[in-house]
Order: structure tokens, then sequence, then C-alpha cells
């Protein structure tokens, strides 16, 4: 079996004149036995921007741009490996759990063990599906499926996708032990991740079958030959407000632009949204918290009923090796303001 567009290298930058930091703490991340960090339910969604046309919550007079410095490329190429393909956590243990307590497997898979199905759609999605039965529908009577959240080039046409050796994909058995490895069920790691608050779910296609994983934050964004400019971008999340960035050049993820950001730019971001999430005419949850948690961002919803409140962290943003945040990644649309 092949694995597509999965080679990646990584592009490092020189944010504030300093010289980028060693990628040990990102590569220390990796292994097929770890559980690295993350569990929430994502709603994955863009909040609907209520205010009127041209100005934001927080301010009474028109939408500003910020006309700040972005951050410059050095342009310094290190091998990394980009080979996993990532799903919100929180979308794919339900359906595992699904698998696991339906009282018989679909009559129409291959195995009598409970697994997730690991296909393509016709879109070329890369989706996972439980093969429980009866069977779990979503609202428009299709298998409910979760989604892969990978990087598209549409000018080429590549993605981050895998080339599956069997038209029907494959099978992720989640209780039987994988053997040779060492390394536990794929349910067990589903369930450690989830207790411990992980976010993402990973595999890894060039070392399938066993590589299966969770982590805290995503550490692997766009691939090698990827080519890195400065930007402004904005996203509907954060009420269209402008930031200076580095995007991705002619690369989508998120059906929108893929940045990365400075320090300064997060914690700017972080003062706004707490405007927003303060102005009276801001409803409850329109808009995401983000705090810091030492040199980590941290992403948060608030949910509301008729009888709870709470705050539900829905991912984690680790600096990457030069001190550059990819807030928002396969989170929010980011579509560029304006070239720099």
């Amino acid at each position: 079996m092949t694995a597509t567009g999965n080679a990646l290298t990584r592009i490092t930058f020189n944010a504030t004149g300093r010289t980028g930091r060693s990628i040990d703490a990102l590569m220390a991340a990796s292994g097929d036995n770890k559980t690295d960090a993350i569990n929430g339910a994502s709603t994955g969604r863009d909040p609907a921007v209520l205010c009127p046309p041209g100005r934001h919550r927080a301010c009474p007079g028109p939408r500003r741009h910020h006309p700040r410095r972005a951050p410059s490329l050095t342009q310094t190429i290190e091998g990394i490996t980009m080979s996993k393909i990532w799903w919100r956590l929180a979308d794919v243990s339900a359906l595992a759990e699904h698998a696991m307590h339906t009282p018989t497997t679909n009559p129409r898979s291959t195995t009598a063990a409970p697994a997730l199905i690991w296909e393509q759609n016709e879109a070329g999605d890369e989706t996972l599906r439980s093969n429980g039965s009866p069977l779990w529908h979503d609202e428009t009577g299709q298998p409910h499926r979760a989604y892969a959240l990978t990087w598209r080039h549409p000018a080429s046409g590549r993605s981050g996708t895998y080339q599956h050796a069997h038209p029907g994909g494959d099978l992720v058995l989640l209780d039987e032990p994988r053997r040779g490895r060492n390394l536990r069920p794929v349910i067990d790691t589903i369930r450690l991740g989830v207790e411990s608050k992980h976010h993402w779910l990973w595999i890894d296609p060039i070392a399938w079958p066993s590589p299966v994983g969770t982590a805290d934050h995503r550490d692997e964004i766009v691939p090698a030959d990827a080519t890195w400019i400065t930007a402004e971008v904005e996203a509907a999340a954060l009420d269209d407000l402008s930031y200076p960035a580095v995007i991705v050049e002619d690369y989508e993820g998120a059906d929108g632009v893929l940045p990365r950001f400075t320090r300064e730019t997060v914690a700017e971001m972080i003062s706004e949204l707490d405007d927003l999430n303060h102005h009276p005419a801001t409803m409850p949850g329109e808009f995401p918290t983000v705090t810091f948690d030492g040199d980590i961002a941290v992403i948060s919803w608030q949910q509301h009923s008729l009888s709870d409140e709470r705050v539900l962290e829905i991912d984690r943003c680790h600096p990457d090796a030069d001190g550059l945040y990819a807030l928002g990644a396969y989170q929010w649309t980011w579509t560029i303001t304006r070239r720099r």
C-alpha cells in the first residue's frame, strides 16, 4: 500500500529576529504507542456574525484592520515527515462506542469484530464510520461519518489522503490487541485519549495497520513542498477582525488558508475576543475564547443550557520551533484580507 501527499518537510520561520529553536520538541510527541493529549467536543463551526456590515461587535466604529508587521520568513528547511491523517477525537470516539455497543456488526462488513471502516467517500474525503448494526445514520439518511481534516492543493489536485489498497477501504479493529508491537487495542487508545481530554485522533498510513494514537494538539499542518508568504487574514469566528500572518501559498484547509501567527498577535486576538465576549450584544457562546496556559494557546467555547453553563476546551495550539502558532488551523475558516 502507498500513501499519497504525506511527505512533509518542516519550513522554519524567524518571527522576531531570533534564530529558530530545535525541532526536537516537535518530534518528541510522535510515536506509535503514544497518546499525546486531547478530547473535547468540537463544533467545528464559524458562528454567524450578527453585527452590521462594516462593524465588529466590540467597537461602535467601522471595522478596523491591523497594520502590524507580519512574521518574517527564514526559509530554513529541516527534514520532517508528515505522515498522519487527523480526525477530531470527539467525532471518532462516538462512532467507536457505537461499534462496541451495538448488538451485532454490519452483515455487509468483512469482519464480525467491532471496527471502524476507514474509507474515502465519493468526494475523496477520508472518513471513519462504525461497522455496528443497527447502522447509525445522519440526518440525510446516510451512514454517520467522521471526516478527516486535511489540506488540499487545488492547482495540482493533491490532498492529504491515503490510497487504500482495497476499494472498500480498511478496517480499524477496535478490541483486538495489536500483536508484535505491545500496543493496546485501539478502543483503549481512544478511551484513554478521551479520559486525558485529548482533541485529535491520528492514523499513520505509512506504518498502517498498527499506528493509531491521540493527541491534545495537532503538530502537522502542511506538506514539505509548501511555500510560505506573508498576508493579512480574517475569520468569521473572530468577527472578521484581521491579523498579520504567514500562510501556506496555494494550500487550503477548513475551506480557507492555513496561517501561523506570532505570540504577540495571538495575545492581541485574546484581548479582542475578551472584548467581544463581554459586549452586551454578544450571545453566549457566539465567539470562542482563547487563553494562554504557559506557552500553549487554549481554544474554548462557552456552552449554555437552561440548567448549565460551562466552558468547553476544544483544542490546544503549541508554538512551533520558531514560536509561531497555527491558531485555528482546521478549526476556523481563515480568508485573506490582503496580501503583504
